[in-house]
This record gives structure tokens, sequence and C-alpha cells, in this order.
């Protein structure tokens, strides 16, 4: 078992919530909040990761054992203005994104 799975079912515990109760609140299925409890495999990524934080009300760097101290979950300012984006402008800054994750292999869409 991972550290992010025995943190995760830790905090659960913590905070008197069963996994159905994770998935009412955060919108991911029942079945994905599952996989995470029970597959050492899978890990949420993304937005995922951020609903299950938000849920938890836990730091997601306790989560996944980068540290050991655990803090409320506190929106990056970059996801926040991120939020304030049109659609248009969020798809340029995930197109970005990927293109800096792929190393830099492809121009982005709307580039210059």
């Amino acid at each position: 078992m991972t550290v992010f799975h025995k943190r995760l079912q830790q905090r659960l515990d913590e905070k008197k919530m069963k996994a159905a109760d994770l998935a009412k609140v955060t919108g991911i299925s029942p079945g994905a909040i599952s996989r995470y409890l029970s597959d050492s495999n899978k890990e949420p990524m993304g937005s995922y990761l951020v609903k299950i934080a938000k849920a938890l009300a836990i730091n997601i760097e306790w989560l996944f054992g980068d540290s050991d101290e655990k803090k409320p979950y506190n929106v990056p300012s970059v996801v926040k203005s991120y939020e304030k984006l049109s659609d248009t402008d969020k798809q340029k800054v995930d197109d970005f994104a990927l293109f800096l994750l792929n190393g830099k292999k492809d121009e982005p869409a709307g580039g210059e």
C-alpha cells in the first residue's frame, strides 16, 4: 500500500467519512474512489486530486507523503487565476502546460 492510499484512508477515518461520502462531495464516481483506496496503481491526478484534497480539508503534499505536516487545503493562487479565465484562455493554458511537459516538442495551439 502506498503512502497515498494509507493517508487517504486515514483522513477518511479522521473525518468519519466513507468512500461513498467522498464520492458524493467531490462528484467523483464511487468506483474511482474505491479504486484509489484499493489499487496501489491508481492515484488521482489533476482536478480529481484537488477535489479530494478540498473535500478532506488537507494539503496535497501530506496526502502523497511529501510532507508529514497536516495543513488545511489551500487553493494555489495559480488555480484561482485559472478559474477566472474564459474557456478559450483555459484551453491556451492547458495547451501551454502540455507543451512544457512534453519537453517543448510541439508548439502549443494558438502559439505565435
